[in-house]
């Protein structure tokens, strides 16, 4: 059996994807060994301890919504989100256990949701659903926060929907990925985004588009953690219907 399936499936850990990260991370040993190769072939006789994180979600993309909660002190408790792009669960994990009332998970994938959410009766598994054709009446109450994840496309692309999800108290932590917004002109043969001049760009435009949606932006921060092939990517902390703070995006490339 994979080291990673023996995990989700013996070991208590949410999902086969978070059982990769924990490997990849150095959280598991083997025989007194630390593996880092999530196919590593176990047997019946193997010792398998697993240290695990300070903080433990459905996926390593949690970390990206935690460590924003946490730095804007967002309030969660008893609040209504939708997410976006919700894939194996990472950031509907973090909303549950930051006291969130109800999560609609919605994602493109089919079967990807941590079979601990999906069983969780706070949690809409709304999966095989792209939010740009979703039927609203899937959604049956007034969303308080929106977290968004979206991959191999432009938040463009989707943001005229998310916007008639929102009210003057709809707070988002969006998180923008260079990689899939920029163009294969500037991403390497590693898929990453290396030029800081073509993020900034990105950035500034992001911070146009927004408020001309109606947003305000409250914060911009790198990512707390970098995307799995090395891109640096970024949180928008906004609220609907509000006053843009200054920000300085050089300042924000400094990581200050």
């Amino acid at each position: 059996m994979r080291l990673d399936q023996y995990l989700a499936t013996y070991k208590d850990v949410k999902s086969r994807a978070a059982a990769q990260d924990l490997i990849k991370e150095g959280y598991v040993e083997v025989n007194k060994k630390i593996i880092r190769k999530p196919a590593y072939t176990i047997n019946d006789t193997d010792c398998i301890v697993v240290h695990k994180s300070e903080h433990e979600f459905a996926s390593r993309g949690g970390l990206k919504l935690f460590y924003a909660i946490e730095k804007y002190h967002v309030q969660l408790s008893d609040k209504v989100v939708l997410d976006i792009g919700a894939s194996t669960g990472g950031f509907t994990d973090v909303c549950l256990q930051q006291g969130a009332r109800h999560v609609y998970a919605v994602d493109v994938g089919v079967d990807q949701l941590a079979q601990s959410l999906k069983d969780n009766p706070k949690v809409s598994n709304l999966e095989s659903c792209d939010i740009r054709t979703l039927d609203p009446a899937k959604i049956q109450q007034v969303i308080d926060f929106i977290c968004i994840d979206v991959s191999f496309i432009s938040l463009k692309k989707i943001f005229d929907v998310v916007v008639t999800y929102c009210n003057d108290k709809t707070e988002l932590l969006v998180l923008v990925k260079p990689q899939f917004e920029v163009g294969k002109n500037f991403v390497n043969k590693q898929g990453v985004v290396k030029d800081k001049n073509v993020h900034k760009r990105l950035l500034l435009d992001y911070m146009d588009y927004f408020q001309s949606l109606g947003f305000g932006i409250k914060a911009i921060d790198k990512a707390a953690i970098q995307g799995r092939s090395g891109n640096q990517e970024y949180i928008f902390y906004m609220k609907y219907h509000s006053v843009s703070k200054s920000i300085h995006i050089q300042d924000v490339l400094k990581g200050e």
